[in-house]
């Protein structure tokens, strides 16, 4: 489990959109907002500026969400 503050590139879609669990292997497990934490985030939760998503899968993967 790894938390990934969400890249510029993934703000303003959402999870459906993003599809990261076909792009990249990983599930999204929980989004960190502020004070607030989204535990096992609807398909049409949209990624925020600041959001910080707790997701399961290998490193490897995890740094090609990244850059």
């Amino acid at each position: 489990i790894y938390e990934l503050e969400a890249p510029e590139r993934l703000t303003g879609r959402t999870l459906k959109e993003l599809d990261l669990r076909n792009r990249y292997g990983v599930n999204v497990l929980a989004i960190k907002r502020g004070e607030s934490v989204i535990v096992n985030p609807k398909a049409g939760e949209e990624i925020r500026k600041g959001d910080v998503i707790l997701v399961l899968g290998n490193e490897e993967k995890l740094q090609k969400i990244g850059s």
